[in-house]
């Protein structure tokens, strides 16, 4: 994220950076990825199951 967002453009000010971030964060979630097998990080989170504390620790008693 430094070498491609931060140190190539750097900000003016605060709010700057941030929506510097803003963009370079929705970019680099939502394209293909070689370690996800070319699919998105947006894409995995997606189809990941929420899961449930309250069932977790049901399951193991205290």
């Amino acid at each position: 994220m430094k070498w491609e967002c931060i140190y190539l453009n750097p900000a003016d000010d605060a709010q700057h950076l941030y929506q510097q971030l803003q963009a370079y964060f929705t970019y680099y979630h939502r394209r293909p990825h070689q370690a996800l097998k070319g699919q998105t990080p947006a894409t995995i989170y997606a189809q990941t199951p929420t899961s449930k504390p309250e069932l977790i620790c049901l399951m193991n008693p205290a």
